[in-house]
């Protein structure tokens, strides 16, 4: 193309009109809708899909941490829907012949299904769900496949780096975990896990040895150790944490459908490195 200085006055006013066009009427991206089962997988999904994909889940967290369900009266029955397999699909109600158009990841899931949202918070395992999420993108829309393959690269380069990142600041850092979903994030870092002994926890679950659990948290707080919990943790467990007042604690929280994920894993590497980077005793 010539360079607008070389335009004629007459084609230098079609050059402007083009432009102010595109900005004053940019071009519209249709999206198209996506019923997702569980929360993590909307996460995953809503990051795949970018702009193509309208991801509408089915399931949502509470800011508690529960699982709120769309009610099944309100889904359409042509979909097309999303779910782990199918199992995890008529958990929330897709069942056939009632539902079409149902996309699962897994015919038979490859972990535990009591274990799924510690599987989602694995860096060794979301590349693998984000694969297959790309296959059912690209049959549903072939038109992007590119543009899923560019944001498959993006979300695997993106989790390397926190990870990374995380090793760096989390490398040995002595963590006190009541969490069980996210064990594997921890793991990935490198970090020096504590646990309860099994009696001693099981006690606490029941609401029983709790000033142990009081001591435990005055100790890690002392030594700059994060303690960290999640939703799951039980209720007992949880009102002495909070209780504690203790800066020390810290709640490993679920991502939201418009959160990024990635940015949601690193921010929690960085709340554990600020409790167990040495620095003022934390009370």
């Amino acid at each position: 193309m010539a360079p607008i200085m070389l335009l004629s006055a007459k084609e230098k006013v079609r050059f402007l009109l083009v432009i102010l066009l595109l900005v004053i009427c940019p071009i519209k991206v249709f999206a198209m809708d996506l019923w997702v089962t569980s929360p993590w997988l909307s996460v995953i999904a809503h990051f795949m899909g970018g702009v193509f994909i309208n991801v509408k889940p089915i399931g949502q967290w509470t800011e508690d941490g529960i699982e709120k369900k769309v009610s099944v009266k309100k889904l359409p029955k042509d979909g097309p829907f999303l779910a782990l397999d199918y199992k995890n699909a008529q958990k929330y109600g897709l069942s056939s012949p009632n539902f079409k158009n149902i996309h699962v990841l897994y015919s038979q899931l490859p972990f535990p299904r009591e274990e799924i949202d510690r599987y989602f918070t694995d860096p060794s395992v979301l590349p693998f769900i984000a694969q297959r999420i790309l296959n059912v993108f690209s049959s549903l829309d072939s038109e992007h496949y590119s543009f899923y393959q560019r944001r498959l690269a993006e979300f695997q380069g993106r989790l390397e780096s926190t990870v990374y990142l995380g090793r760096q600041l989390l490398q040995g850092k002595e963590v006190y975990s009541l969490s069980e979903d996210y064990l594997e994030l921890l793991k990935a870092a490198q970090c020096r896990i504590i646990q309860p002994e099994e009696t001693l926890r099981k006690a606490w679950e029941k609401g029983e040895s709790l000033d142990q659990l009081k001591e435990k948290i005055k100790e890690c707080s002392q030594l700059n150790i994060p303690v960290l919990y999640d939703h799951k943790t039980p209720a007992p467990v949880k009102k002495v944490l909070l209780e504690s007042k203790s800066t020390a604690v810290i709640q490993l929280k679920y991502p939201t459908i418009g959160q990024d994920l990635i940015i949601a894993l690193y921010d929690q590497y960085l709340a554990i490195w600020n409790i167990a980077t040495p620095g003022d005793t934390k009370s």
